[in-house]
């Protein structure tokens, strides 16, 4: 391994001058071709010395025996080939200067590579237009449906479909200029042109750099983001004080001795009438809701009380996040019932109170929380509550 070194492939499979030209400067520093990839080329280690390159294309992957005998004849050597859009690109060299004015694979053959390429860049970019349009009109679609977009958007993983989209939408113009840059020269020029500045060359080497981490980053995230979701879901039974929770424990607003939990049924250990889940994503590391009843068996009052809570990744997403909470749990209060209240404990709050049920939207921080609470409880008992556990996370 000690032999071989890898470096990043900045030109374009088209340049072919331009890579013949790299090969010969890193044979000249001691570095001789082994292996091309689509983002890196192996050279492998040993003495300096003048080696010419020539790259040729074919729509054939292998060369026939006349023509590997042909090249050998000529003072080629074979040494790799590469793929790309059904035409192979051919790479010899040779210590000869002058036999790089000699073709290894007829003319005829090549110009039909050539234009093999031209066809399948510009099929590409239109195969690949047309479904990221219907995948991005379906996006905005969804992003901007007036039920709840923005909640859907930061509690799911849907910010990822929108990063890929965009993604690929960003690789477009660069797969556009190349097929622009291919159309433009004739296969003649393609192999005579070296004009790339060293400048322009590391820009593009640090072009490329980052949009393949990009691509890598994006991927992975793809791929243990539903992962880590699904690790991180959970449901349990509401613990009697919840201390390490933002959640507010309803036997602690209700402050009633006489009062006990009315259990439902016990299913996988849960007791679903006072349960709390847990869930998380990239915009939301922070998701809680839970279900709380308890009962006075003596003079039948049940109090309950529906709570969300979560901490967003930025501050800026609150407002809107609160909108559209609101929105989504429009079947218990409108947005047009609430009482918009100045406390400083909250930078924002909402609340509905009709005597018996109180409904609160709160924004604290980082912090967003809805609750419905259906009790004989004091609104004030609440807020001082809600503004205690959400200190916990509005950082």
């Amino acid at each position: 391994m000690g032999n071989f070194i890898r470096k990043i492939r900045i030109d374009e499979f088209w340049r072919i001058a331009e890579q013949e030209v790299w090969f010969q400067e890193m044979s000249a520093k001691g570095f001789h071709l082994k292996k091309l990839g689509k983002y890196l080329v192996t050279f492998v280690k040993g003495e300096k010395s003048d080696v010419y390159y020539k790259i040729e294309p074919s729509n054939w992957m292998n060369l026939s025996t006349v023509q590997l005998e042909k090249s050998e004849q000529l003072g080629f050597e074979y040494v790799t080939n590469y793929t790309v859009y059904f035409t192979t690109y051919h790479v010899f060299s040779t210590t000869n200067e002058h036999a790089k004015e000699q073709s290894i694979i007829d003319r005829e053959v090549q110009l039909k590579a050539f234009e093999t390429v031209k066809k399948w860049t510009r099929n590409t970019i239109f195969i690949t237009f047309i479904p990221t349009l219907l995948l991005s009109a379906i996006f905005v679609a969804f992003l901007f449906r007036s039920e709840a977009s923005i909640y859907h958007f930061v509690v799911s993983e849907h910010i990822l479909f929108f990063i890929l989209v965009g993604y690929i939408l960003m690789s477009l113009p660069t797969a556009y200029i190349s097929m622009k840059s291919i159309s433009q020269y004739s296969l003649e020029q393609l192999n005579s042109i070296t004009t790339i500045r060293s400048s322009n060359k590391k820009k593009r080497r640090w072009v490329l750099i980052i949009g393949f981490l990009s691509y890598l980053l994006l991927m992975t995230a793809l791929a243990f983001m539903p992962i880590v979701q699904i690790i991180k879901m959970d449901t349990k039974t509401m613990p009697a004080e919840a201390h390490d929770l933002p959640i507010i424990p309803l036997a602690d607003i209700e402050q009633n001795a006489n009062l006990r939990r009315e259990s439902s049924d016990i299913w996988d250990e849960v007791d679903w009438n006072n349960r709390y889940s847990v869930e998380w994503s990239i915009l939301a590391p922070i998701q809680y809701k839970s279900n709380q009843a308890l009962i006075d068996d003596q003079s039948s009052y049940r109090p309950y009380m529906s709570y969300e809570v979560y901490q967003l990744q930025f501050a800026q997403l609150t407002a809107l996040f609160m909108d559209d909470l609101i929105e989504r749990n429009e079947y218990r209060v409108e947005k047009k019932d609430f009482t918009k209240i100045n406390d400083r404990r909250f930078n924002q709050l909402l609340v509905y109170n009709n005597g018996l049920i109180k409904t609160i939207v709160a924004v604290k921080g980082k912090a967003v929380a809805y609750i419905d609470y259906n009790g004989q409880a004091v609104e004030e008992i609440i807020l001082d509550q809600l503004s205690n556990r959400l200190s916990t996370i509005s950082e």
